[in-house]
């Protein structure tokens, strides 16, 4: 059964694409230059937020930052300190509960460089905060994929406190295959073999909310793909609706910049996707500075991306690093598309990620692209652009606390990307 089938048989309507306005036909590529290294800038002038917390004890000054960065705060603040928590995570002086939560916010941005940087310093500290640090970085190994690194920290865990919550239920995970079905995603062993059909799913590449996502082989095509597994919370009839609704999202957004739907398996909770060899831009910015050309390609792709969905009539609302892939030629595209909403609906639930979400999104307000652009400003700024002066006017007018000061909608972006020089 084809997509365009099962989605008609799902939905009892047509899933036609609306006609792409927007994409590389329309956006032609700029003309191809040597990367060229980027000039020495000076220093930013520090935060006064920042600048007030310096002051205190390191232990204090991680715990106020981060919880300044989690509520509301202009972009200026945040820039600075977020600044001061990576100056502060290569001290060795902070408490343990002050490293756990600075690693924690790192992993949450997808820094997990830094969050592994701190996590090893705690864990060779003694006590009870060496073990929860331990914890942590089979967490980070897991996520990675690294099952051997994982089962080491766990099994070091084990060794010094055999009941310690949650160490022996992670070593007994990593020793089981992955079981596709009514049960949802579960970890996948490295000797696995489980199927889904023709697909053979390899190891897994990462987990979130709603579902895990495997590296897999199609073994009738001889190709790797991505399988996405929904986690069956909710049960089947909750599961096949998420799983539904993203499937129309990208049947009816086609574009060189999506993601692309190749099979939907909605017996095993399944989405079998084309797979993105460089990973994620999150992976990309947990590795260290991102170079200003390169990333300002990245986000003309994103914007491309957005202008097709906004004039499809959809609304992503969780566009984030983590959710922007990388093609094997470096291109990226949006992914993740369970979340996507039509223009004009009204939210149920504020949903998308800390950092990136507008602050218009809350229950009952109706959905708009506004959102879209606000995160869009966002992760300009995670990739580091807001040090290029005519980038960095465009994303903060996208950050502007008021939908209406933003660039309208992805065909905006689009635009106001071509008239920088």
């Amino acid at each position: 059964m084809g997509l365009l089938d099962w989605l008609r048989r799902v939905t009892g309507s047509k899933a036609a694409a609306a006609e792409a306005p927007v994409d590389e036909a329309e956006a032609p590529e700029p003309a191809s230059t040597p990367p060229r290294p980027t000039p020495a800038r000076p220093k930013a002038a520090e935060s006064p937020v920042a600048e007030r917390l310096r002051s205190l004890p390191p232990g204090d000054a991680v715990r106020r930052a981060v919880a300044s960065l989690r509520g509301e705060i202009d972009p200026v603040a945040a820039t600075g300190l977020v600044r001061m928590l990576r100056e502060l995570s290569a001290r060795d002086d902070l408490d343990d509960d002050a490293s756990l939560l600075l690693a924690e916010y790192f992993q949450g941005r997808g820094e997990a460089g830094v969050a592994a940087q701190v996590l090893e310093a705690s864990a060779r500290r003694p006590g009870d905060g060496a073990l929860r640090a331990r914890l942590g970085l089979a967490d980070l190994c897991i996520e990675r994929g690294d099952r051997d690194a994982a089962a080491r920290w766990l099994e070091e865990l084990v060794a010094c406190d055999l009941s310690f919550p949650g160490a022996r239920e992670r070593l007994r995970r990593l020793g089981e295959g992955a079981r596709p079905g009514d049960a949802g995603a579960t970890l996948l062993a490295p000797d696995a073999r489980a199927g889904i059909g023709r697909y053979v799913l390899l190891k897994e590449l990462g987990r979130g909310g709603a579902g895990a996502v495997f590296l897999a082989r199609d073994e009738r095509l001889g190709r790797e793909v991505a399988v996405k597994l929904h986690h069956g919370g909710g049960g089947r009839e909750a599961r096949r609706a998420r799983m539904r609704a993203e499937a129309e999202v990208a049947e009816a957004v086609r574009s060189a910049r999506v993601v692309r739907l190749l099979d939907v398996r909605p017996e095993q909770g399944a989405l079998v996707m084309e797979h993105c060899a460089g990973g994620s831009l999150r992976q990309v910015i947990a590795r260290g500075p991102v170079h200003a050309e390169q990333a300002r390609g990245w986000i003309r792709d994103v914007a491309i991306a957005l202008a097709r969905m906004h004039d499809a009539g959809w609304v992503h609302r969780d566009l984030k690093p983590g959710n922007v892939l990388l093609r094997a030629d470096g291109r990226a595209v949006v992914s993740d598309l369970g979340l996507a909403r039509r223009s004009g609906e009204r939210a149920d639930a504020v949903e998308g990620t800390a950092g990136f979400t507008a602050p218009e999104a809350r229950p009952g307000e109706p959905i708009a692209p506004g959102s879209d652009v606000y995160s869009f400003g966002a992760m300009g700024l995670a990739l580091g652009l807001g040090e290029h002066p005519a980038v960095a006017r465009l994303l903060q007018r996208c950050l502007a606390p008021e939908a209406s000061a933003r660039p309208a909608d992805g065909r905006a972006l689009v635009a106001a990307l071509a008239a920088i020089a």
